[in-house]
């Protein structure tokens, strides 16, 4: 009797505290990508016009100053491990092409969605992305526009995966002119809804 018990029993023994340890692990990573969530906000208003030089020259002259701005942006894409999946109306900043390029020159998997118009302005840079060998896809030109204004770098990564949305394009204009805002966040359920929507565009479009 005691030694048809004790195979089991020792067996339980054995694999409880290797149960419980990656049950710990588990919790101990979901709670550390909880308590590592953060949003930030940036706002452009009538004070960002007078930034409009500061961008032409890389000049900052405080926290809300639009070259602030852009160097927060430029860090962002910068944090790049392994993919930067951008989906822009409109591209015009000379910094943050030459950023896209070297992220994919450097073997970060970079993909850029992009308005049909706006891509033939000849301030666009999403022409010469695609010359560098930078995968673009664009909406069929129909009337529509792809208006939407959204970054997600290494978004398959729980951990690392961060992104920024909002109604600003990256150009001189949106950081200085317009009335806009970004968001950014390391929200994972907010980047896994934009990650899918990222992915069903790049299927849907040529």
């Amino acid at each position: 009797m005691f030694s048809k018990l004790a195979v089991p029993l020792v067996i339980s023994i054995s694999v409880t505290p290797l149960i419980l340890v990656l049950y710990l692990k588990n919790r101990r990573k979901q709670k550390q990508v909880k308590d590592t969530d953060c949003i930030k906000c940036i706002f452009i208003t009538a004070r960002n016009s007078d930034c409009r030089n500061h961008l032409m020259n890389n000049y900052t002259c405080s926290p809300s100053c639009s070259m602030t701005y852009l160097i927060e942006i430029l860090k962002f894409l910068k944090s790049a491990k392994q993919t930067i999946s951008l989906c822009m109306y409109m591209l015009t900043l000379d910094s943050v092409y030459e950023t896209l390029v070297e992220a994919h020159n450097s073997a970060i998997n970079v993909r850029v969605i992009a308005d049909s118009e706006m891509s033939r302005n000849t301030s666009s840079k999403i022409i010469s992305l695609k010359s560098k060998g930078i995968p673009v896809k664009m909406q069929p030109l129909d009337g529509s526009l792809m208006h939407h204004k959204f970054c997600l770098i290494d978004e398959t990564d729980v951990l690392s995966g961060k992104l920024f949305f909002g109604s600003t394009n990256l150009t001189l204009q949106g950081l200085s002119s317009n009335w806009d805002q970004i968001i950014f966040t390391n929200k994972y359920s907010i980047i896994k809804r934009f990650s899918e929507e990222f992915e069903y565009l790049w299927q849907e479009l040529n």
